[in-house]
């Protein structure tokens, strides 16, 4: 079995929390601490959640994401999206950031969803 940073969902996590602190110079001074710090703090969290997740199976020959962690990942990232989707509304994110987002936001949902099912390890 591989480890949790070799699937697939891990990777789309990295990539999550890549985007987050890139678009972190787009908002202004005032709103780091009340927007971009909760849209961090979650997006750091799901690649944690994940990480325990997979590593909590140890050498089981299961590859699924415990039940428990897929819907904390879930909720952090419908937490992320509401954050993306405020700093749209508040022009800090142009409708290009946006739908880069929705792109890993989709491809880790399906993932998710997918995770009932044998591993997409990578």
């Amino acid at each position: 079995m591989t480890g949790f940073e070799d699937r697939s969902l891990y990777q789309q996590a990295r990539r999550l929390i890549k985007y987050v602190y890139d678009i972190e110079d787009r908002f202004p001074e005032e709103d780091r601490i009340s927007l971009h710090r909760p849209m961090r703090d979650q997006a750091l969290e799901i690649g944690a959640r994940i990480a325990a997740g997979f590593s909590c199976l140890g050498d089981s020959i299961s590859s699924l994401l415990p039940q428990e962690n897929r819907r904390d990942v879930l909720s952090r990232l419908g937490e992320v999206r509401h954050w993306v989707l405020t700093a749209e509304t508040l022009h800090h994110l142009d409708a290009e950031r946006v739908a880069e987002f929705e792109e890993i936001h989709d491809a880790m949902r399906e993932q998710l969803s997918d995770s009932e099912r044998p591993d997409h390890a990578a």
